[in-house]
């Protein structure tokens, strides 16, 4: 039952990767989407551009100052905040998504509502009253088939939260169901941001030609 319940989420996720992935290293890309740095190596604001030269398709700009990151471009605007130097820090908090989307700051919208995820609850909410132990019987049948029409004829994650509270399916606010997630563009963002410190951590940055001619 917990893989049903994560379904869409995962699928989420593995979408925001793959579409990643394929456009990094795609026959058109795989030799000219690059990290550039627009820095000097002792600047205290630190600047790198990410993409394709001349282009600005899926292109972001990644900005580490004092107590900031921030990611800009072509895939959106979003910011964190928490140590001084961030480029450590993201380093060892990426892979746990939740921790590290804590760092943002309120205003910053990296969720959304998920019609899929209505979805989901659907199909599992039986399983997950039996093993809490709930009964089933014909009211809840009932119950969940006018939640669901209510839903349907309003289609809004809106209308069916409130026909849930309103139903015998709901006895206080721990039975509502989270209908949340990151967004697609927030998730193409973390997937970025991985790519980035990977290249970053293996020198691949080409860096300012000014660089290049001093003696």
């Amino acid at each position: 039952m917990e893989t049903k319940k994560l379904d869409f989420k995962a699928q989420l996720h593995a979408r925001a990767e793959k579409h990643f992935k394929a456009h990094v290293t795609s026959e058109v890309s795989r030799d000219t989407y690059c990290v550039t740095q627009l820095h000097g190596d002792d600047d205290t604001v630190k600047l790198w551009r990410c993409g394709k030269p001349q282009s600005s398709t899926y292109m972001f700009y990644v900005c580490s100052a004092p107590n900031c990151l921030m990611v800009y471009g072509d895939v959106g605007e979003f910011m964190w905040q928490r140590h001084y130097d961030m480029i450590p820090f993201i380093r060892g908090a990426i892979e746990s998504l939740d921790y590290f989307s804590e760092k943002v700051p309120r205003g910053i919208e990296i969720k959304t509502e998920y019609e899929e995820l209505v979805e989901e609850w659907a199909l599992t909410i039986k399983e997950e009253r039996a093993l809490s132990g709930h009964d089933w019987d014909d009211s809840c049948d009932t119950a969940l088939a006018e939640i669901m029409d209510a839903y349907a004829i309003y289609g809004s994650v809106h209308d069916f939260q409130s026909a849930l509270f309103d139903s015998k399916l709901c006895t206080d606010y721990e039975d509502m169901p989270d209908l949340q997630h990151y967004t697609y563009s927030y998730l193409w963002v973390i997937e970025g941001l991985k790519w980035f410190i990977k290249e970053l951590d293996a020198s691949n940055v080409v860096k300012p030609a000014v660089e290049d001619n001093q003696s």
